[in-house]
């Protein structure tokens, strides 16, 4: 037979598990949610510098990113586990590649004068 407070102490760490496995959700929704909006921040700024090469790549990055929110928070998605992260992998490598080569792609295209005037 337990006690009162056994069963107080059982009754809380129930709750508080689901309460953590929510609050875990709804951070991983946050933090998805605000490197997806970095990403067509830089889609429309590289969009506006006309730099096909790294808008192209963000609009691929984007969905990849969409795809591992909705994979880390169903759980009707076969192999989530696997999806989400060769989604976020893969829009990782793509954003580093972005942020490595974003100055050198335009530099090639439109260099800068070196004769001063």
């Amino acid at each position: 037979m337990r006690t009162a407070g056994e069963k107080i102490r059982d009754a809380m760490i129930e709750n508080g598990t689901e309460d953590l496995n929510f609050l875990v959700k709804a951070v991983t929704v946050l933090e998805s949610s605000r490197a997806g909006g970095s990403t067509i921040f830089k889609a429309s700024r590289d969009f506006m510098r006309i730099d096909k090469v790294c808008f192209g790549l963000c609009l691929v990055s984007t969905p990849c990113k969409g795809v591992a929110i909705l994979s880390s928070t169903c759980k009707f998605v076969p192999c989530r586990k696997t999806v989400w992260l060769s989604s976020k992998a893969a829009s990782q490598c793509i954003m580093r590649y972005i942020n490595i080569t974003a100055g050198f792609i335009l530099e090639i295209r439109f260099p800068r004068s070196s004769s001063v005037i």
